[in-house]
């Protein structure tokens, strides 16, 4: 079918970050990396546990866009850092399939908050795009809104 050799297993994980900065309380439940930042740059490595629960709920042969969904947010809450807002509307683009046996990275492009936001405020949104072998896989848009608004409670 030219589907080629499939993974024979999954890239070594790296180190996840800490669960409170991306909005988690459980270890496990973080699935991305510490951040990097250099400049306006921000990146981090997707951390991908196949054995987790939720997220790889039958054996695959890809990262499931569950995992970017959730990787995306963390990420997007972490790069944000500001405490006064929270993530609402996920906008994603899938190009390719991101395979388990190559490292993913997830970038960030921070949009800066509307005019008359307020000092301090964190962004209006944060673009995420996720790379492997220096290809672009997906790109998932996160929207924000202030803490408090109706229909972001938190679950």
């Amino acid at each position: 079918m030219g589907l080629g050799q499939r993974p024979t297993g999954v890239h070594p994980a790296r180190r996840a970050g800490e669960p409170a900065a991306v909005g988690r309380e459980i270890d496990r439940n973080v699935v991305v990396g510490e951040l990097r930042r250099a400049g306006t740059a921000v990146e981090a490595d997707v951390v991908v546990d196949p054995s987790h629960p939720s997220l790889f709920d039958h054996p695959l042969d890809h990262v499931p866009g569950s995992l970017l969904l959730e990787a995306a947010r963390q990420f997007a809450v972490c790069a944000a850092g500001s405490a006064s807002r929270r993530a609402a509307t996920l906008r994603s683009r899938f190009d390719a399939f991101v395979e388990l046996d190559v490292p993913t990275t997830c970038h960030a492009r921070i949009v800066p908050p509307a005019a008359g936001s307020g000092p301090g405020d964190a962004p209006d949104s944060v673009m995420v795009r996720f790379e492997q072998a220096g290809r672009t896989c997906a790109e998932i848009e996160v929207e924000f809104v202030p803490v408090g608004a109706e229909g972001t409670g938190r679950r």
